[in-house]
């Protein structure tokens, strides 16, 4: 039998922001498809214990800045190494260190778990140089270590 079975983590990032990130458990040849979902906000996540009028869950009130999209490229990843495919499905933002912080921390965990990846990144968080982009790629990448 397939175990699809899913993990939900929250990681804090020093203060900086919080780290949704949803994954399956045992990654095998089988649950490649099962994509890493992970949801980025300045607000902590109460997912599990918050319900809007209609009982369902949610993370946070807070408008989504961007969205990214990435996923192994198969037919070359045999012949070159972290090749991987990305796009953004949606950007809200004017931010351009946003928007390339959400697709370097999507191709980030696509490379490290070898899985589709989407990376959502809310309204609330604030890159306001390359230098902090740095830090918090850095940091989100020493807690993906630790999964």
């Amino acid at each position: 039998m397939l175990d699809t079975s899913i993990s939900t983590h929250v990681i804090s990032c020093e203060n900086y922001f919080y780290m949704l990130i949803t994954k399956p458990n045992n990654i095998t040849s089988k649950t490649k498809r099962i994509p890493i979902t992970v949801t980025i906000t300045k607000t902590f996540p109460n997912h599990m214990d918050n319900k809007n009028d209609s009982g369902d869950n949610y993370i946070s009130n807070d408008t989504l800045s961007c969205i990214y999209y990435s996923v192994p490229n198969v037919r070359l990843q045999q012949q070159f190494k972290n090749n991987i495919l990305s796009t953004p499905l949606q950007e809200f933002t004017e931010s351009d260190l946003l928007k390339e912080f959400t697709k370097k921390l999507s191709i980030l965990i696509c490379n490290k778990f070898s899985l589709p990846s989407y990376v959502v990144t809310s309204s609330d968080v604030n890159i306001d140089s390359p230098f902090q982009q740095f830090q918090y790629l850095k940091r989100c990448k020493q807690e993906l270590d630790q999964l």
